[in-house]
């Protein structure tokens, strides 16, 4: 389905109303939409109960997102018979045109809502704020930064020069300089899965931190760290943290000591629970039971590293990994030796009992045939010596005849 914008007026409609839907537990609202041409106005998606009274939308877009079908996910808390409205409106001419395909409505939460899912293609950066506290802002950038030999040439998620990421331009910055921007807040029940892309690269890269941070904005110790060039490439960060309550997180980059300092963001997902999936890059947090004595109602419990980051490639394992392979390699070899050895002893043992045994069988049998030889020849001697004696007694009575 789309929009023809053609012959159409400026800030025109086009309503789209599915059939009535049964919610118990909440909706999960999914589709796809297209957001192309230069002209692009709005995409509103509503949730409207029987009496069709449209209120405020549950999810809008705005502005052209380029010639790509990008996915749209929203869970709604309703309870009764519902109807979902998907609502286009027209810009200042034709080249306006917004697509949909593949509505899925689910009773119950979306599996995979995220909080927050921040890609920088709109201007408004998903309502992330920069710290007026710190030394300078993070950078919305398409292509490449101004500087040579730092920073990316495109964002993560389209991989072209159109798509938008965050960065910090190091350019006329001071060294140890500092650059922060917030999430909203977002509700935690125990566990929030941080995902996100970054770039780090350039000779002087410092440093870029993650922190969770409840809603004294007190900033204590990051949850995730990373320092240096990381390469040109865009790289999963992913980090389970425990919490409880209601946090910000923060996204802070230190400046380098020159312009080769570029670090860069994009891509951005936070999702109530655990992280699930390959673990690229993973850091695991306890919480401790100290709790927070500014706001007991929203307490992020404060968490402590227990274990060192993780780092899995094709091309290189971590210490650890490497460690506990090597280990895992050696108890199996001294198991093998071990039985092996066992298995040698015991097949020696086996032999020589054959061997003996072969060799009495043999012994007796030799015996046997020698014992069997001797009766056979006594006895033939003894049938010789009986014949010899009988052909004498015969030649003798002949002899007495003819007399």
């Amino acid at each position: 389905m789309y929009i023809k914008a053609t012959s159409r007026s400026t800030n025109d409609r086009a309503r789209l109303w599915t059939p009535l839907y049964p919610a118990t537990d909440g909706l999960c609202i999914e589709w796809f939409y297209h957001m192309y041409g230069d002209t692009v106005n709005t995409l509103n998606v509503y949730v409207v109960d029987s009496t069709s009274t449209v209120g405020t939308p549950v999810w809008t877009k705005t502005n052209n997102q380029r010639n790509v079908w990008i996915p749209g996910q929203v869970s709604v808390t309703v309870y009764g018979i519902y109807k979902i409205m998907f609502e286009g409106i027209r810009r200042s001419d034709y080249i306006s045109g917004i697509g949909l395909d593949d509505v899925t409505i689910t009773n119950g939460a979306c599996l995979t809502q995220a909080f927050a899912q921040c890609d920088f293609e709109d201007p408004s950066i998903c309502n992330f704020v920069q710290d007026t506290m710190d030394d300078f802002n993070w950078t919305r950038k398409s292509a490449s930064t101004p500087s040579s030999n730092t920073g990316p040439s495109f964002d993560h998620t389209y991989r072209t020069s159109q798509g938008h990421y965050l960065y910090i331009e190091a350019t006329s910055r001071n060294t140890n300089g500092t650059a922060r921007i917030w999430t909203p807040l977002y509700p935690a029940t125990n566990l929030v899965c941080i995902e996100w892309f970054y770039h780090m690269y350039g000779d002087t890269v410092n440093t870029l931190n993650v922190y969770v941070v409840d809603s004294t904005r007190i900033v204590g110790t990051p949850v995730w760290t990373k320092t240096n060039n990381q390469g040109n490439i865009w790289i999963l960060g992913k980090i389970s943290v425990a919490v409880f309550g209601i946090c910000h997180i923060m996204f802070e980059g230190i400046r380098g000591s020159n312009y080769t300092s570029g670090i860069a963001l994009d891509d951005i997902k936070i999702t109530n629970g655990a992280c699930l999936g390959q673990v690229v890059e993973s850091t695991t947090v306890v919480p401790t039971t100290q709790q927070s004595t500014t706001d007991k109602s929203t307490t992020v419990v404060s968490t402590n590293v227990v274990e060192s980051t993780t780092v899995v490639s094709t091309t290189q394992q971590s210490t650890t990994d490497t460690t506990q392979i090597q280990s895992e390699d050696t108890k199996k070899s001294e198991y093998l030796f071990k039985h092996s050895s066992k298995d040698l002893l015991f097949g020696v043992g086996i032999g020589i009992a054959i061997g003996i045994a072969i060799g009495i069988v043999a012994s007796f049998m030799c015996r046997r045939i020698i014992l069997w030889k001797r009766t056979s020849s006594s006895k033939k001697t003894e049938r010789t010596k009986t014949e010899t004696q009988a052909k004498a007694t015969r030649e003798n009575k002949d002899q007495a005849g003819s007399s």
